[in-house]
C-alpha cells in the first residue's frame, strides 16, 4: 500500500522538474522527512562524459552510480527503522534507464546488482516529460550548447522509452505526475496524496 511507503524516488528525464520539486518540498517543513542527495560525492570526472566512453568506461561508471544508490538505500532503510520517511533525488530506476541506452550488457549486469527488496518497499515520483519542452530546457543549460539537438532528442525519447519499459517491467510502485505543473502544485499534490506532514 502506498500510504504505508516510507521511501520515495523522485524520478524522471533530465529537465524534467526534480530537483526543483525537491527543493520545493524540503522547504515546506515537512516532519521527519530526510532528502538525500543524487550523489554523496562528487562524480569522477571521467565519468561525466558518457558519450565518449568505452564499454568498459561505461560500466564503471554505472557501477559507480549503482554504489552511489546503494550508500543512499542503506541510509533509507536506516531511516525506515527510526520511522523517518525519505526522499532520495534520483534512485535505482534512474541507474537502469540510463544504463538501459547505454547498452543492454550493461543493464543487464547492473539489474542484477539492485537489492530486490527495494521493489517492495520504495515509491517512485516519476516526473512525466513533454519532450519538447525538456528539450528547450536542457539545451539551455551550461554544457549543452554544443550538443547537435536532433541528437539530443533521439536521446531523450530513448531514455523516456527507457524508463517506460523498466517500470513496467519490473514492476516498479509508482506515480506519474505532469512535469510541466508549476512546482508549488506538483509539490502540494505530492503532499496532499502521501500524506506528508508538515
Amino acid at each position: 500500500m502506498i500510504e504505508n511507503k516510507k521511501i520515495f524516488v523522485v524520478s524522471g528525464l533530465p529537465a524534467s522538474g526534480k530537483t526543483s520539486l525537491i527543493n520545493y518540498l524540503r522547504a515546506s517543513g515537512l516532519d521527519r522527512v530526510q532528502f538525500v542527495k543524487e550523489f554523496l560525492e562528487p562524480m569522477p570526472s571521467q565519468f561525466r562524459k558518457p558519450q565518449l566512453l568505452d564499454f568498459e568506461q561505461k560500466l564503471k561508471a554505472q557501477e559507480w552510480v549503482l554504489e552511489q544508490n546503494n550508500i543512499k538505500y542503506s541510509i533509507a532503510l536506516s531511516n525506515l527503522e527510526s520511522g523517518i520517511i525519505t526522499i532520495m533525488d534520483r534512485g535505482y530506476l534512474d541507474v537502469l534507464a540510463y544504463s538501459y541506452v547505454m547498452d543492454l550488457k550493461i543493464y543487464n549486469s547492473i539489474l542484477g546488482k539492485i537489492p530486490s527488496s527495494f521493489l517492495d518497499i520504495a515509491h517512485t515520483i516519476y516526473l512525466e516529460p513533454e519532450l519538447n519542452t525538456l528539450l528547450d530546457r536542457t539545451m539551455k543549460r551550461s554544457g549543452h550548447d554544443a550538443v547537435n539537438k536532433i541528437q539530443w532528442l533521439a536521446f531523450l525519447e530513448d531514455l523516456e522509452k527507457a524508463f517506460s519499459t523498466i517500470i513496467s517491467g519490473l514492476k516498479f510502485s509508482y506515480d506519474k505526475f505532469d512535469s510541466q505543473l508549476d512546482t508549488s502544485k506538483l509539490a502540494l499534490g505530492i503532499i496532499n496524496k502521501f500524506s506528508l506532514v508538515r
